[in-house]
Order: C-alpha cells, then structure tokens, then sequence
C-alpha cells in the first residue's frame, strides 16, 4: 500500500505526539475574545506536519464543541489583489451561508468586498451570491467605513468565532506573500475573527525582506502569537521508519528475519547514514511510498532485500547520483565484463567517483558515499577482491554483483536475464530428466543458458545425490546440441567451463567421496556425449599433477580413482579410432593431445596417418583445427601449425594439402575451402 503524503485528522495518527500542544493552540482560540482580529502564526520548515498540527487543532475545537466557524481560505487560487479578495470572500460567505448566519451580514460583507475591488466591473460574484454597484445599500449612500462599521457590529454579535486557516504561505512569491499579509492585517481584521497561519518563518520573512523593513520585523508586526513546530525527535522518527520497512517487507516477503552478513550490513548502512537522511514525517511517506511501489515491480526473489532498502534510498534522496550508477556500472562492480577498466590506477577510479558524488546534494553528499561504499565494495579501489567474491555476492544476491546488479536499476527483469522464479522452477524440474533438458535446450535458443548456469551453480549446495546425476548426466547428454563460442578476449564464462564447475561442486556437495568413483563411472559409461566426459576426467588427472607441486585444494577423487576413470575413457577412445568415429568428433584437437598424453605418441601419429589418408579424411583433420582468435583488433580464424607438430608432421599434412588442385578447391564446401586455405597461408608466430 503506498503511503499518500496527506496530512492527518486525528489524533490517533499522531505518531510525533503533537496533541497535547495543538489542544492548547484549540484552547486559545475558543478562549479569543477582542475587538480586532487574533493571529496565530503556526511555524516550520517543509514536511515538518504544518497542516497536520493545523488538522490536529481542528479536531480539539470539534471534540471540545467550541463555538467556531472555520473558513479554509486557498492562497494559490489568486493572481492579483482583485482575484485575492474575490476569493478570500467568496470563501467567508459560503462558510457563514453553511451555518445559516444572518443574511444582512453576509450581504453586508459582499457589499463590502466589491467596494475593495481595484478594478471596477459591472458585477462581483462570490460564490453563489452577486452583488452589484446598484446595490440597494450603495443607494443609500453609506461609505466604506460605514459598511465596515456594520459588518463589525454584526461580527462582534455573532454566537460563533469565525476561524480563518491559510496554509502554504511560504509557497507564494514574494509579491502574493505580501498580499495574503495585507489581506490579514488590514483588509479582513474582523472583530471575532481569528486567523491561522502555517508557513516556514525563514522563507516567508525573506520574501518580505525590503527597503522599508526587515521581513522578521514584518512579521512580528502581523503575528500576534506564534508555535515554531520543533523538529522530530531523531528517535521518534527512527521508529516510525523501522516500523514502516518493517510493515513494508512483511507484505513483500511474509515475516522474515534480517541475520548473519545482511543484519551486519544493514548495521553499517544504518551508521554509514541511512538514517539520517530522513529529516521529517514527509521524507519517510516519499521514501516508503516509492519503496513499495517498485518492489511491487522489481522481481522481489531477485535482489537483496537490504541492498534495495539502500537504493532506493539513493534513488529518492539523491537521484542525480543515483542516474549515474547504471552507465557507471564498471565503477561498481567487478565482473569479467568490466575487466578492461582494471588498467585503471586506483587514484583514476577515486577520482572518478568522487566526480560522480557531485550529483548528490550536498548536504546529504557524505551519507550517499558512505552507504555507496557498503553496497559496493569494490570502491575501496586499493583492495582487489577475487572472482570468488562475485560468486559469494551474486548468491547473496548483491547489487555488487555483475549478475545482479540490472535487477535493481531496471526495475523488472533486464532482457537476457533469469528470474530467481525460473532457476528454482529449473531445479524442481531435476526429478524428471526430460523435462530438464528440454527447459536446458530452450534457454540455450533463447540464448540465456549462461546467465542460467551462473545461477545454478549456487544451488548445487541443494542437490540430493540423485538430482545431481540428473543435472550432471543432461547438461553432458546435451553437448552436441548447444551451440556456445567465446566471443572475447575475457569470455571465460562459456557454457563448456560453467558446466565444468558445475560437475565438480554438484558431485563434491551431494555425493559421499566413497561413491564418487562408481558415481563417475556409471554416467561416464552411460553418456552418448564423448567430450564432457573426456574434459572433466582430464580436470580429476591434472587436479593431482598440480597438488604434486602446490597443493591447492583437496582433490574431488583420489589418484587411483582418477587413473581408473582415464583408463575408462582412454578405452572409448580407441574405440572410436578403431570404428573411425573419432574423425567425426568436434573437438577432436582436443582428444588427439589427452590420448597422446595418456597414451603415447604411436597410437595418435597412427590415427592421424590412417585419417589423412584420404580427402575426405584429411579435410576433415583440417576443419578440426580450424580455432577462433579473440582479439581486441578484431577476431579472426587459423590454423595454428605450431600446435599440430607435437601429434604429427606438419610437412607430410602440407605434401597432401599441396595436392588439392584448384578444381578441387572450388568444388568443396565454404568449411573446407576455408580450412585449406588457412592450412597453406603463412600465418605470423606459426613457427
């Protein structure tokens, strides 16, 4: 429910404990008595609860049955004194019409008003009445001062006070500000009357600054009594704020509990000066207000709750700043994509966001940095946090996150994202292994697979053993079918090396380590898939080469068990050489280094001759080798020779591919002709 910035009417509501004063203020007024009129200057800055306090004064004269005509009187409707005066009277008839007031008062006083008119017209009207300068007390030729004498006489006759609210002054110009003070002071001084005034004393009294006088002195001159309004209590207006987030979240999420990394943060964000960007009743209502609107849009699962909390806080009180995170985005996070601007120094960085800063105000410029700070640590430019931070910080669903951090500025879902709703409706699809891989082969169409598995690996810490073998035993069944390419330089984050780490930690968190060999062997022995399989056997073996020297983690496996799990696919590897399959495999390059590896040398040198054998064999060798160059000039593909050497003797392969005559050429697939004519090109750094 958003929170409407209307001021109160009852006391009930009155969460700053301002009764007790505004029944004296009502007490004063029905205790008024005097011969010209009272006024009362009701005091404060902007959302101090000026209007409020008025309401609250209202309700004491009702519930206290003082006898009190209230006439609210809108200084905005006016453009010059005739309009100023046209309404301020059509106001005082209509309310003394309402209470069945004497006639010959209130046509007396429209007699009265139309006099006061600068310009003449032919007619005045005020409300429903009109009174024209043929008027019949006009005909007997009273003055003005005698009109007023009537109206006085008939005022101080009244049973009721007539009480006059004008709020707002402090929104007029200076000229209208002058006029509304005329207006009270001179033109409506009536007896039993009692005028209530709300303004912020500091801009009305420069408005009235002058050569002649000062505009305090003004004032005093105007202003019979006055209440300043005091400031909210800070402790007061910290609870209505909790006390409203909490309500807030409460109907986003249900009850929840604030603990562990987000209660620390929330604690430094509250000290960092959250709290003290709310000044007054109004701020909280505006912050609040907005809050539950956009997290009505925002994919609430999405984002961290305490993060948003801080945001949206930016985005209310300094939203000039808060514009320029978005295009900033590599200032603020520290994902792959953002790794170019790490040439940065960390001075350049500072600077850079200290000239950011300059969009906040500056009386709030400092609690803006500091809770910036908190929400993305990586402005700490002299601390360079590690890729296993991003990991940490989009699980917790940071703003800090590359992942995450659209989800907060685009107020929905950005295109090309994955909802927190579909990656937990992909994980409960793990019971059944078809319906898994079909979602699998639409995101990997709708080209969000990667932003998929990323999310992903943070739930594998929720698999059971057999919804790990599902996950595990798909996303390799569907290698053939995805299609995923590095696209730049620091594209480390592909499908092949997600789905790698998501095999390793599924199989560390749900599977007991003295099932983890006949794990691997069964979906390894039942995959269709080669390459997945053969890569991720390849990661156990050389995971236990590198603890040989520098040991860096505990191995998933044991050595032994590695050993046993290449001799399984080094077995379907010279099965597939010996039914000439192998030739067909993708990633064949691949396959020929671990077989040599694992095997020796003979065994590959002898596929390879046996492959090129023929033309059809040998075009088959060179698309293999065919690799995409990521460049910062530009991609492009080759045939890296160098690499070939160590499997087979590139001169034999550049005898068989002299031999293809341009008929030939011209008479092979766009692929083919490709390859051939990389192989025979003369390629920089290729010997």
């Amino acid at each position: 429910m958003i929170l409407p910035d209307y001021p109160i009417d009852e006391e009930g509501a009155d969460k700053l404990r301002r009764g007790p004063l505004a029944r004296k203020v009502a007490e004063l007024i029905a205790n008024f008595q005097g011969k010209e009129s009272f006024v009362i200057g009701i005091e404060g800055v902007w959302g101090s609860g000026k209007t409020s306090f008025i309401n609250l004064v209202l309700r004491a004269l009702k519930d206290g049955d003082a006898p009190v005509t209230v006439v609210h009187f809108n200084p905005w409707n006016f453009t010059g004194q005739n309009e100023l005066i046209a309404d301020f009277f059509a106001s005082l008839l209509a309310a003394l019409q309402k209470e069945n007031h004497d006639e010959a008062l209130v046509k007396t006083l429209g007699s009265y008003a139309s006099r006061l008119q600068v310009s003449f017209n032919p007619s005045v009207k005020f409300g429903p009445l009109e009174f024209s300068f043929g008027d019949s007390l006009r005909a007997k030729g009273k003055t003005l001062q005698q009109e007023r004498d009537d109206i006085d006489g008939k005022l101080r006759e009244l049973p009721k006070k007539i009480l006059v609210v004008i709020d707002d002054i402090d929104r007029l110009d200076g000229d209208e500000t002058r006029l509304v003070m005329k207006l009270v002071k001179m033109t409506a001084n009536f007896p039993n009357t009692v005028f209530l005034l709300a303004y912020d004393r500091g801009r009305v009294a420069k408005k009235l600054d002058g050569d002649a006088v000062e505009g305090d002195e003004y004032l005093k001159k105007i202003i019979q009594v006055s209440f300043t309004l005091p400031a909210p209590d800070e402790q007061e207006l910290q609870q209505i704020l909790f006390a409203d987030l909490e309500e807030t979240i409460n109907g986003v999420y249900g009850e929840v509990k604030i603990e562990g990394e987000d209660e620390k943060r929330w604690r430094d964000l509250l000290h960092a000066g959250f709290k003290d960007l709310f000044k007054t009743i109004r701020d909280i209502k505006r912050y609040i207000s907005s809050l539950r609107l956009n997290w009505s849009i925002v994919g609430k699962d999405d984002i961290n709750q305490i993060d948003f909390l801080a945001i949206e806080a930016i985005r209310v009180f300094a939203p000039d700043f808060y514009a320029t995170i978005l295009p900033h985005q590599d200032l603020f996070t520290n994902g792959l994509r953002n790794i170019l601007s790490r040439h940065e120094k960390a001075e350049q960085k500072a600077a850079r966001f200290k000239e950011l800063l300059q969009g906040a105000p500056v009386s709030i410029r400092k609690q803006i940095e500091d809770m910036s700070e908190v929400l993305f640590p990586i402005l700490d430019f002299r601390t360079n946090y590690a890729d296993s931070w991003e990991q940490t910080w989009r699980k917790d669903r940071r703003v800090c996150a590359e992942e995450r951090f659209r989800f907060y500025f685009q107020l929905g879902i950005p295109k090309g994202a994955v909802s927190e709703n579909e990656v937990n409706g992909l994980v409960e699809n793990l019971v059944d292994k078809a319906l898994f891989s079909e979602r699998i082969l639409e995101l990997s169409e709708e080209k969000r697979l990667r932003p998929m598995l990323n999310k992903l690996m943070d739930k594998v810490d929720q698999l059971d053993e057999a919804k790990a073998k599902t996950l595990i035993s798909a996303l390799w069944d569907l290698e053939p079918k995805i299609k995923d390419e590095r696209n730049a330089i620091f594209d480390w984050d592909d499908v092949e090396t997600q789905t790698t780490r998501i095999v390793f930690h599924a199989a560390k968190n749900a599977v007991p380590e003295e099932r983890r060999l006949a794990f691997f062997e069964e979906l390894i022995k039942e995959s269709p898939s080669f390459y997945y399989p053969t890569h991720f056997v390849a990661v156990l073996v050389d995971q236990h080469k590198k603890n040989e020297t520098n040991r860096i983690e505990p191995a998933l496996i044991k050595k032994e068990e590695a050993e046993a799990l290449k001799a399984i696919v080094l077995a379907k590897i010279q099965k597939m050489a010996a039914d000439k399959s192998l030739q067909q495999e993708e990633e064949l390059p691949f396959t020929l280094y671990r077989w040599q590896e694992w095997a020796g040398e003979e065994p590959v040198k002898e596929f390879i001759r046996d492959m090129i054998s023929t033309r059809e064999g040998l075009l088959a060798f060179l698309r293999a080798f065919v690799s995409r160059v990521l460049s910062s000039t530009g991609n492009y593909n080759r045939i890296d020779k160098k690499g070939i050497e160590p499997l087979y003797p590139v001169s034999k392969i550049e005898t068989l591919v002299a031999d293809i005559t341009d008929d030939e050429l011209a008479q092979m697939d766009e692929t083919s002709k490709e390859a051939v004519n990389l192989f025979r090109k003369k390629q920089e750094h290729d010997w």
